[in-house]
C-alpha cells in the first residue's frame, strides 16, 4: 500500500511538471505572436521591391553595394517572418493536442484519487504510458519554438 501511494504522489508530480512545461511552451509561443503581430510582411515586401527598383536605378558601385547588402538583409527578415509565422502555428495545434490530451489524463487521475487504491494500482502503467507521450509532445512543441527562434542557424 505505501508503495502505490508513493507511485500517486510520483505522479501526480509528473503532472505538475507537465503542467509547469507547458505554461512555459506557452509563453515562446507568446512571444513568437507578439514579435508577429509587430512585424508587418506586406512593408517587409514593399521595402523589397523598393531595394530592388533603387538597385536597378543606381549607377554607383559602392552605393549599389550597399542596396544590394540592404536587400539581402531584407529578403532574410521576410524568410524569418514567414518561418516565425509558420512554426507559431503549428505550435498551437501541437499546444492544442498536448491540452486536450492533458485534460483527458488530468480527470482519469482525479477520478482514479477519488476511487480505491486498486483502481490506482490497474490504471498505473497506463497513467504512466500517458505522460510519457505527452512528454514527448511537448519535446515536439519545444522543438517547434526552437527552430522558429533559431532560424539562421
Amino acid at each position: 500500500m505505501p508503495q502505490l501511494a508513493s507511485e500517486l504522489s510520483d505522479t501526480l508530480r509528473q503532472l505538475h511538471e507537465l503542467v509547469d512545461r507547458g505554461l512555459h511552451l506557452a509563453q515562446k509561443r507568446r512571444e513568437l505572436m507578439r514579435y508577429l503581430g509587430h512585424a508587418d510582411s506586406v512593408a517587409i515586401e514593399t521595402r523589397i521591391a523598393a531595394l530592388k527598383a533603387d538597385q536597378e536605378r543606381e549607377t554607383e558601385p559602392d552605393h549599389t553595394a550597399e542596396l544590394v547588402t540592404s536587400l539581402a538583409a531584407k529578403e532574410q527578415e521576410l524568410k524569418d517572418y514567414k518561418a516565425i509565422e509558420h512554426a507559431a502555428k503549428r505550435v498551437l495545434d501541437q499546444l492544442d493536442s498536448i491540452e486536450c490530451s492533458f485534460s483527458s489524463l488530468r480527470a482519469r487521475v482525479v477520478r482514479i484519487k477519488s476511487t480505491d487504491i486498486g483502481e490506482w494500482a490497474s490504471a498505473q502503467d497506463a497513467l504512466n504510458t500517458e505522460l510519457s507521450g505527452l512528454s514527448r509532445s511537448a519535446d515536439v512543441v519545444e522543438e517547434s519554438i526552437n527552430e522558429a527562434l533559431n532560424i539562421r542557424n
